[in-house]
């Protein structure tokens, strides 16, 4: 059984103070990208419109790089067929994560996802979703090594292998998920 970890944390600016965080939990084939895209866009719609809202202050985490790009490429997909109308159980779904019993976006709506598609396609970078892995060593990287004046450092490749069951087992435990979630509340800066 593969169980993987996905987690959205959103920084509302100053006026919204709370972060949203969302895990998501599942064994393989169950949906999760399908899921975290939807919660992804389901962002877009509800916060674009803020000024303090920024695509690239959306972080999805996942322990895979092949999930991390089917991830990145579902909510590209996931955009388009939202954009040119072609799914409409698509939309239905969205609109279920987004509470509503009809399917249908508003204008403003469908604007800020055709803003959102173009900001994404000019800069990559602001479709933040990577490895747990990569996002830990892009803060060692950006910030430890450089308080600490490290020049060089390796990383052992096998550590994942045998240390990945432990941890996973580790962080789904309730009282864990409480100090992850407070942790996720902080804003994560771009340059990260």
């Amino acid at each position: 059984c593969v169980i993987s970890v996905a987690v959205i944390s959103i920084s509302r600016g100053c006026t919204m103070k709370r972060f949203e965080n969302l895990i998501i939990s599942a064994s393989a084939g169950t949906g999760k990208t399908y899921r975290l895209s939807l919660e992804y866009i389901a962002l877009i719609v509800r916060y674009y419109e803020y000024e303090s809202f920024s695509l690239d202050g959306v972080l999805a985490l996942t322990f895979t790089r092949k999930a991390s790009y089917e991830i990145r490429d579902r909510i590209l997909e996931h955009l388009d067929s939202l954009i040119e109308r072609k799914d409409e159980g698509l939309l239905a779904d969205l609109c279920r994560v987004l509470g509503r019993d009809h399917a249908r976006l508003e204008v403003k709506e469908e604007g800020a996802l055709i803003s959102a598609k173009q900001e994404i396609l000019c800069d990559k970078r602001k479709l933040q979703v990577m490895t747990i892995d990569s996002y830990i060593s892009s803060i060692f990287r950006n910030i430890v090594r450089p308080l600490r004046s490290i020049d060089r450092y390796d990383i052992d490749l096998g550590a994942i292998e045998k240390r990945m069951p432990f941890l996973l087992k580790h962080l789904m435990q309730p009282q864990i998920r409480v100090r992850i979630d407070k942790l996720l509340q902080r804003k994560v800066e771009r340059s990260l």
